[in-house]
């Protein structure tokens, strides 16, 4: 988004291992002269402790709280939360403003959104009551999730009317839950492991991806027509030919499939982990000539497989991605603490003793890049204890 001669020096600065998280933030925000530039941070608890509510990334807390206390810039930002975390909202509080979003829409823009939803009228909420598009806001709390999950509840099952499910109670502290359960249950079967084929990948991804993955399965699997009709239906969303889920249709869907890999492949049921091995292989058959890689993008595939196979805890094999990537290209590359944290991700996980050496020694590597020289130490003499035993 800047002008080579901007961004250049700055990415210079990001390759320097003294430079602070706090620093690396307050610099882009001062080139952003010309504004505003909004960054979302979307689902941030995934990384706020649930009990103390505390910020666990220590570079985006730093990062959050050096935008808030740094001069007036163009840089703004959209955090959206589960868990609020009380100590940032003291940092400059005069510059921060919070959106509960508890009630969801508000008349009568829920009701806007349900005709929208509704456009052709196929499904009776387009040219329904304001009564009874008013009782659809009070049961679903104006949730735009769960007015979405109204519509796909009507498109899955087209002999039910608005009204019919509108009559079913729904608790209102779940009924995002609830109701995009009771769409997704209402699917045909195979529309349902399409949608469980996107949850497994976690990213977004083409359609043949999804064939490849269901493909022991279904050995005729065509997903791409049932991909439309999710996406038309409000289970699914396509950017740019890829496709992917609201996290909420992504955990319920997760929740459907057994943990093991005991079930065989002619089954009605799928295993998480056998899945997951599988979307791994998928990225590994997808990654580019060695000769290509300059950015992180060109690498995405070695990313997206290593965190599949950590999922599926097979942690020897994600380090072997890992190794493949790590000090020849995010080393070099500057990005110390992006490799630091999927080092950690492996340590104390790996059963090939080498293999654990080793993760230790590049533990210890980005330390020292980072200039803690007191840990790297201590990592590198750990590295020696396992090499000496290993021979």
């Amino acid at each position: 988004m800047l002008a080579p001669e901007v961004a250049q020096p700055l990415q210079a600065r990001y390759r320097d291992p003294r430079e602070s998280p706090e620093s690396l933030t307050a610099a882009p925000a001062d080139a952003f002269t010309s504004g505003p530039v909004v960054v979302l941070v979307d689902n941030l608890e995934d990384i706020v402790d649930p009990t103390t509510h505390e910020i666990t990334d220590a570079a985006m807390d730093g990062a959050l709280r050096s935008l808030l206390e740094a001069p007036a810039h163009g840089l703004k930002v959209i955090a959206t939360t589960r868990v609020a975390p009380p100590a940032l909202a003291l940092v400059q509080p005069a510059r921060q403003w919070r959106l509960p979003l508890d009630e969801g829409l508000a008349a009568p823009h829920a009701e806007r959104l349900l005709r929208h939803l509704d456009a052709d009228g196929s499904l009776g909420m387009r040219d329904a009551t304001d009564d009874l598009l008013g009782t659809a806001r009070e049961r679903t709390r104006g949730y735009p999730r769960a007015l979405e999950a109204l519509k796909a509840i009507l498109v899955a099952d087209r002999g039910m009317t608005l009204e019919e499910v509108l009559e079913r109670p729904v608790p209102p502290e779940h009924v995002v839950e609830v109701l995009v359960g009771e769409a997704f249950d209402r699917l045909d079967p195979l529309a349902r492991r399409v949608m469980q084929a996107l949850a497994v990948f976690g990213v977004p991804v083409p359609a043949v991806a999804v064939d490849y993955l269901l493909h022991p399965h279904d050995s005729a699997i065509d997903s791409a027509p049932v991909l439309r009709r999710l996406v038309n239906a409000g289970f699914a969303h396509r950017d740019h030919g890829r496709h992917y889920l609201h996290p909420v249709d992504r955990a319920y869907a997760l929740e459907r499939l057994p943990e093991g890999v005991s079930v065989p492949p002619p089954s009605p049921e799928l295993s998480r982990l056998r899945l997951l091995q599988r979307a791994a292989d998928y990225f590994a058959n997808t990654r580019t000539p060695r000769s290509t890689w300059r950015t992180l993008d060109d690498i995405a595939p070695q990313l997206a497989e290593f965190d599949l196979r950590c999922q599926a805890e097979d942690y020897d094999e994600a380090a072997a991605v890992l190794v493949g990537i790590g000090f020849d290209y995010l080393f070099l590359w500057g990005h110390y603490r992006y490799l630091l944290e999927l080092h950690q991700r492996l340590d104390g996980r790996l059963e090939d003793p080498w293999r654990q050496g080793a993760n230790l020694g590049n533990l210890g590597l980005c330390y020292r890049a980072l200039g803690d020289y007191r840990r790297a130490i201590g990592l590198h003499e750990q590295a020696l204890a396992v090499a000496r035993e290993i021979g």
